[in-house]
Formats: C-alpha cells, sequence, structure tokens
C-alpha cells in the first residue's frame, strides 16, 4: 500500500514537473522579459518616499495596516503631505481609497522587514512596471512582426514613455497606465482574434468579467477613465462587434464593472459623504496650513479662452509639454493619423477611431478641468493613464509597410531624446523640470553621477 501512494506521488510531481517544464518552454520569452524588466527597474526603485503625493499614499496605507482605518492623523507620514482633507473631524488622504486599500496588503508583509519600503516598491510598482513591458511586448505579438521589431517596440514604450519615471515613485498613475494597456490588448485581441473559444460560454463568460474588472479597477484609481475609456470600450465592443452582443457577456463584463465601484462607494461614501474622492470636494481643504482651493484639479472651469489656449499650449507642447517630454507619442499620434487616411479594413478603421477618441477625450478633460498643470511634477501627468495607448496606432501603421525597417531606423534618434528626457524625470518624477535643454541637463547629471554608487545608495 505504502509502496502504490509512493509510486502515485511520484507520478503526480513528474506530471506536475513535466506541465511546468512545457510552461517555461512555451512562455521562456515571455518570463525572460518580464523578469528582465523587473531587474531592470529594481535599479531605479527610490528606497524612501518622497513628495506629497507619495505620503499620502502611505499615509493611508500605513494607518490601514498599524489601525485598520483609513484616517491618517497618527500616521507617520500625515505631516509629509499636504494632499490631504479633513472630514468628520479626521484627516484623510485626498486620493481614491481603492488602491491605498489593496496595496496594504502588500505593506502587511513588507513593513516588518530592513528597507521595508524599497522591498514594497519592488513588489508594486516594480511587478506593474514589469507587466507593462511583458503586455507591451504581448501587444505587439498580436501583428505581424519579426521577434526583432517586437523587442525595440517594447523598449521604445517602455524607456521612452511616462512608464519609466512613474515606475521608480509610488503613485496611481503607473497602474492606470497598466489597466488601460490591459483594456486595450483585451480590446484589439477581440478584434484580431475572434475565436469558437473565446466565444463558448465558460471561458466566455471569464474573459468579459475580468474584462469588465480591469475597466471598474481603472475608473477608481484614476477616475477620468470612467468618462473617457469605458463608454467608448463598451460602444465598440457590444455595438460594432456583433459576434460579442449577447446577454451572457454583457452580465459578465457589467459584474465585474461594478465589483470595484461597489467598493470604492462602501468605502468612500462612510469617509467623504459621497462616492467623489476627498480631492474633488474643496471645502474639505478648511483645516490650518491648506493649500490654495482655487489651484485643486478635477473641478475648474476655464473662463478665459486666451488662458485656457495659452495653458493648453504649455502642457501639451510648452514647458509641461506631454509630447515634448516623450516625442516619440507625437511620432506615434502622427503614424496613427496617416493609418487611418490610407487603410481600407474596417476594423482597423474601428478600433483606431476608439483609440484616437479616448487619447483625445482624455487629454480634453485633463486640459479643460484642470489649471495646475499637475502641480509639481514630470510631465503632464492628468492624462498620463493614455500613454501606452500609443503604441497601437504605430503598430497598424507599421504592419505591413515596406518602408517598415526604414521608418524604424529613422526613428532612432527620436527614441534616444525621448529615453534621455524620461531619464531625467527617473531622479524624482515629483519635481518640475522646466523645458528640453533643462530635461537633458538633469538626464546626464543622473546617468553620470546618481546611479554610479547605486547599490550603496540603496543597501
Amino acid at each position: 500500500m505504502k509502496q502504490m501512494i509512493s509510486i502515485t506521488s511520484i507520478t503526480s510531481i513528474t506530471s506536475i514537473t513535466s506541465m511546468i517544464a512545457r510552461y517555461f518552454v512555451r512562455y521562456k520569452v515571455e518570463i525572460f522579459i518580464f523578469i528582465f524588466a523587473l531587474a531592470f527597474i529594481a535599479l531605479f526603485i527610490k528606497p524612501k518616499p518622497i513628495g506629497w503625493n507619495i505620503y499620502s499614499h502611505m499615509a493611508t496605507i500605513d494607518s490601514l495596516v498599524e489601525r485598520g482605518t483609513f484616517a491618517m492623523d497618527d500616521s507617520f507620514y500625515v505631516n509629509g503631505t499636504g494632499d490631504k482633507v479633513i472630514s468628520n473631524g479626521h484627516y484623510y488622504s485626498h486620493k481614491p481609497p481603492v488602491l491605498p486599500f489593496l496595496l496594504s496588503a502588500v505593506w502587511a508583509i513588507t513593513h516588518n522587514y530592513i528597507n521595508g519600503y524599497y522591498w514594497f516598491m519592488l513588489l508594486t510598482n516594480g511587478v506593474v512596471f514589469a507587466l507593462i513591458v511583458l503586455y507591451l511586448y504581448k501587444l505587439c505579438g498580436l501583428f505581424n512582426f519579426s521577434p526583432h521589431t517586437k523587442l525595440y517596440l517594447t523598449f521604445c514604450f517602455s524607456l521612452g514613455t511616462y512608464v519609466f519615471p512613474y515606475s521608480v515613485a509610488l503613485n496611481n498613475h503607473l497602474f492606470a497606465m497598466f489597466l488601460t494597456l490591459l483594456i486595450f490588448y483585451f480590446v484589439v485581441k477581440l478584434t484580431l482574434l475572434t475565436s469558437k473559444k473565446l466565444l463558448s460560454q465558460s471561458y466566455g463568460r471569464f474573459f468579459f468579467f475580468i474584462f469588465g474588472l480591469v475597466g471598474g479597477l481603472l475608473a477608481v484609481i484614476e477616475m477620468v477613465p470612467l468618462a473617457t475609456i469605458i463608454p467608448f470600450v463598451v460602444i465598440y465592443i457590444f455595438f460594432f462587434q456583433r459576434e460579442y452582443r449577447t446577454l451572457r457577456l454583457i452580465i459578465s463584463f457589467l459584474i465585474g464593472l461594478s465589483l470595484p465601484i461597489i467598493l470604492h462607494l462602501v468605502i468612500n461614501v462612510p469617509l467623504i459623504g459621497d462616492w467623489k474622492p476627498g480631492g474633488l470636494h474643496p471645502e474639505l481643504y478648511s483645516y490650518p496650513g491648506a493649500f490654495g482651493q482655487s489651484s485643486l484639479s478635477g473641478f475648474f472651469n476655464h473662463s478665459d479662452l486666451t488662458v485656457f489656449l495659452k495653458y493648453c499650449y504649455d502642457c501639451l507642447i510648452g514647458w509641461k509639454g506631454f509630447f515634448v517630454f516623450s516625442p516619440i507619442l507625437l511620432i506615434a499620434f502622427v503614424c496613427g493619423i496617416f493609418q487611418l487616411v490610407r487603410v481600407k479594413s474596417k476594423r482597423p478603421v474601428g478600433i483606431l477611431i476608439v483609440v484616437f477618441a479616448v487619447i483625445v477625450a482624455s487629454l480634453g478633460w485633463a486640459l479643460c478641468f484642470t489649471n495646475n498643470y499637475g502641480g509639481d511634477c514630470f510631465g503632464f501627468r492628468h492624462a498620463m493613464f493614455v500613454t501606452p495607448l500609443f503604441l497601437i496606432p504605430i503598430l497598424y501603421f507599421l504592419e505591413n509597410n515596406r518602408y517598415k525597417n526604414f521608418i524604424l531606423v529613422a526613428i532612432i534618434p527620436i527614441v534616444f531624446i525621448s529615453c534621455a528626457f524620461m531619464v531625467s524625470g527617473v531622479r524624482d518624477p515629483w519635481t518640475n523640470i522646466n523645458g528640453p535643454k533643462r530635461l537633458l541637463s538633469v538626464a546626464v547629471n543622473t546617468a553620470v553621477s546618481d546611479y554610479i554608487t547605486l547599490a550603496k545608495y540603496k543597501f
């Protein structure tokens, strides 16, 4: 009997080992990319909190772990931030509460260890950065490109855009970038790879449940996508892709979408009084030392057209330029316009229109309802969550383009400049860097001086 049990155990272990080996062989490139990206960003992650934004997140996370409350009155981090409101006699972060709530599970594990904050950052920001790199590669894999081209484009949009600098310090924008990328990876996959498996009852319901869950998380972490991404995606998938217009798939999507929103309401309503985060309540900045209500973002309305146009110029191509800091995004935008003009297939036109609609709506929303340039930060952060979407137009433009290799070589200088600018943001994403000259200066200084003694600096 014991011999039979022993043989069965050995057989089970052999079977599991064989399955793991097959998985590694099948996904060896993806696994390597994830591990390499995680190891790479580990070199740049900040070992200590910097800036109001991070202290605000950490005060909430620390309070949840140490005291089981969102009120951050007694937290070590509360005095290091002005990103807080007062409600019912207690200080709360003015940010949406779901992300700190989820991240507190990681902090509960790492905060008791030496360099606990660094390990916390590596397991949160570091893993999310690695996942962004992985899904940029997987998104390229949905198109007809060589492995070298896929790696090249992944490199461009990992290190040449805002993904890189905002991965080194705690913030909600990085998580929003990943969720946005994941949503549109699903959208492109649903557009290009319709299959019987995807439409099967069990797999299809699960896929659309996860699809909705990702959309719901994005909506409660960044808020703006609830108005600028979710509606366009829902209309495109369920109204223009007829094969997915079934009740079971729609219900699965809506259930997934609603769960994070319900969680947000359950947390936020008792704390603040309604669905809006504290940052959208100017009356809650009524404590001594609170910064000016006129500079709060999210509810500002521009009354002077000239001032508004100057604000748009500054945020897009001026000193805070969204496209100036990452010129590869401008190249991708132009490529998308050319592709829209020349494309003949209906489906690529549809998805490109959705991508452009989301980008324009998100940038427009951020410009129309803010006036503070995103505060002290690297670039115009209010619409940063759409950054990964710029890869999609360039993928459609380059696929089956006879001049593809020439174009990829020709944009190398633009890629180099974008990466150099992003390195300057890595030094401190919560510091204003005004203009391209200052960007290059900081980039050189960062590369030469800051990371020569990196290992010693961290450990």
